[in-house]
């Protein structure tokens, strides 16, 4: 009786732990096909094969699936450390099928200088392609939403990067000492720079920032060749000496000034800081404050806009103080050009020569009417509305007029030739009488 309840609480014992143990798992599988080394879940052939290692030569060229056990996988993934450390592999192939590059899975390949990616990766692990130091190119497909911290760290070489449009964040250190790197345009669809994320990028000169961005981390740019910067009218934080160590000289903010500023967020140098006049205190409470805004000197910058007929000008922009560049006079036919004019209707003229820039301006142009002087005819010219007179020798035919030829006013023969016509018709006349009265019966008869 005692045995049956020692067995009774074993089995008891045995029951709680595998129901806290839960049914045994299926080891991951793996298999080698050609150069390339995967692990598969036989359990859930949908999950694809991971890529888990290469033994091959300089070029690689990742299949978009493999059979192993008799069964056929679709390669989804680069696992991590699959290529690290591979230091004869040069250019490698990712079809589109993986949609994920794990963490460091080609750390440190310094013979690594093109790697093409395909539509259809969605994320880069973190330290992915760092210390890749002959990597020379990157274009990363449009379908990448995430890249991971450091994930092109010290690529030295790397010269030419095409950011995705779905990317939203860049994360830190991400492009952080890539010293080939001279020009990069973040994506409109950005609106985080993480901390590092470019810094001791040494020869970065051109930086293009989204109009979506609303953060700069710290640090971001430490470090690099630019000079000017751009800051979008949505960024609200900037983070501790995020332009430090660069020699910066201007920085033009597009908007009004960020409300989360850390210690010098455009480095040390001393830098002008533009912004839109109607960005400034005076103007808006919390803007720009001048001659300083944070310790940077700050230059406001007005909007000339010009109202015209034709051809629309260009607006303008002048630093506040300084004179209008003189625009080129708009044109309108049948007009004159007059003057720009502070008013639409009255107002002052505007002198170019004289007058400086306090605030957006909106200047009009005003014309004259033309008046044009007909020239004076020249002599012997008749008159406008004159008729012309009609060609010697001919008249013009009326119901009863006979033609006559003109033998001009002092011809001595004019007078005897109406003469001879009047007698003929009187003959012709006498004559038609006579033959009338020969056919005509006598009256009673």
């Amino acid at each position: 009786m005692r045995a049956a309840h020692s067995l009774a609480a074993i089995g008891l014992t045995v029951g709680l732990l595998l129901s806290v143990i839960g049914p045994a798992q299926a080891a991951p599988l793996t298999g080698t096909v050609g150069d390339f080394s995967f692990s598969v879940d036989d359990a859930n052939v949908p999950a694809g094969a991971t890529v888990i290692g290469y033994t091959g030569g300089a070029s690689a060229t990742i299949p978009d699936s493999v059979s192993i056990n008799s069964t056929t996988y679709v390669v989804t993934a680069v696992g991590d450390d699959a290529f690290a450390d591979n230091t004869s592999l040069a250019s490698v192939v990712i079809p589109g099928t993986v949609t994920t590059i794990g963490t460091r899975a080609f750390y440190r390949n310094t013979a690594l200088a093109s790697a093409t990616l395909t539509a259809g990766l969605t994320s880069i692990g973190p330290n992915a392609f760092a210390f890749s130091a002959s990597l020379e190119s990157i274009v990363i497909p449009d379908t990448v939403t995430n890249i991971g911290d450091y994930a092109f760290y010290a690529d030295t070489s790397l010269a030419s990067v095409t950011l995705p449009a779905a990317l939203t964040s860049i994360s830190p250190s991400t492009f952080a000492s890539t010293t080939s790197l001279a020009s990069i345009v973040i994506p409109d669809t950005v609106t985080f720079i993480g901390a590092y994320a470019f810094a001791s990028a040494t020869s970065l000169a051109s930086l293009t920032l989204p109009a979506a961005l609303t953060a700069i981390g710290p640090y971001a740019f430490y470090a690099t060749s630019l000079t000017q910067v751009v800051i979008p009218a949505g960024t609200t934080t900037i983070g501790d000496l995020a332009f430090e160590a660069s020699p910066l000289v201007s920085a033009m903010f597009l908007g009004a000034p960020p409300t989360d500023v850390g210690t010098a967020p455009l480095g040390s140098s001393p830098v002008v800081v533009g912004y839109y006049v109607r960005f400034g205190a005076v103007q808006e409470p919390g803007g720009f404050t001048s001659p300083t805004w944070n310790g940077y000197t700050t230059q406001a910058i007005a909007i000339i806009e010009y109202v015209t007929i034709g051809d629309p000008l260009t607006p303008t922009e002048v630093p506040v103080g300084n004179l209008i560049p003189v625009p080129t006079p708009p044109t309108a036919n049948g007009r004159i050009f007059d003057a720009w004019y502070t008013e639409q209707t009255g107002g002052v003229a505007w002198d170019f020569a004289a007058d400086t820039v306090l605030a957006d301006t909106t200047l009009y142009a005003r014309f004259t009417d033309a008046v044009i002087v007909p020239e004076p005819p020249a002599p012997g010219t008749p008159a406008p509305g004159t008729p012309a007179p009609a060609a010697t020798g001919s008249t013009v035919p009326g119901p009863s007029t006979i033609a006559l030829a003109d033998s001009g006013p002092d011809d001595p023969a004019a007078p005897m030739q109406g003469a001879v016509v009047l007698v003929l018709i009187g003959g012709l006349l006498v004559a038609l009488g006579r033959q009338r009265r020969s056919i005509e019966p006598p009256l009673g008869a």
